[in-house]
């Protein structure tokens, strides 16, 4: 499979479980948290994108020191 149909799909699954979330999860969240569900949302999201950036960092400077040999302190 094409690596561009493949991001495609998982691009549409990602939508599809974000969609599902927002509309049956939030809504509860937001009835029992009032706004400050809102906050902790917005904060979880942030969060986990700049963990991610941090892990492909650390994936990418770590294959590099497998491929060469190289020891990392």
């Amino acid at each position: 499979m094409l690596p561009t149909a493949q991001a495609f799909i998982n691009m549409f699954a990602g939508g599809a479980i974000l969609v599902m979330l927002a509309d049956t999860m939030i809504p509860e969240a937001f009835e029992h948290g009032g706004k400050l569900a809102g906050v902790v949302n917005d904060t979880a999201v942030v969060l986990g994108f700049r963990a991610q950036i941090v892990f492909r960092h650390w994936m990418r400077r770590y294959a590099v020191a497998a491929r060469t040999g190289l020891r990392i302190a």
